[in-house]
């Protein structure tokens, strides 16, 4: 008898059924977390064997134009940047006075000098 739902429904239907009295559906008693565990240790091993060439098939993918393929190299692949380093050249005193004195020179340090407002004080 064909089920006019489709394949997937009634593969829901036949394991969401209720268990009937003195069924077991799992003989071994292994469970859910066991079987992920397996096949998460299994994938890794494959994916040490496997791994540059999975990267460059990945690569390949991306710079064909394929969406997905640029965000997993971006979220999984690629290392996460955890800080940004810069370097900042040093100054001494004597070249930081000679550039705030240019500064007030040029005028600009007048703007800095002038009372927002009305010029009258904040009490």
């Amino acid at each position: 008898m064909k089920s006019s739902l489709g394949l997937g429904s009634l593969v829901v239907s036949v394991l969401m059924a209720p268990i009937a009295k003195g069924e077991v559906r799992n003989p071994k008693g292994i469970n859910q977390w066991t079987y992920r565990r397996e096949a998460e240790a299994s994938l890794e091993k494959w994916c040490r064997s496997h791994g540059a060439e999975l990267i460059e098939k990945v690569c390949d993918i991306a710079l064909s134009g394929r969406p997905w393929a640029v965000k997993l190299l971006m979220e999984r692949i690629l290392p996460v940047v955890q800080e940004h380093k810069i370097q900042i050249p040093h100054v001494d005193d004597a070249s930081i006075e000679a550039a705030l004195d240019r500064f007030l020179e040029s005028g600009a340090g007048e703007v800095l000098a002038k009372p927002h407002g009305n010029g009258a004080a904040a009490s």
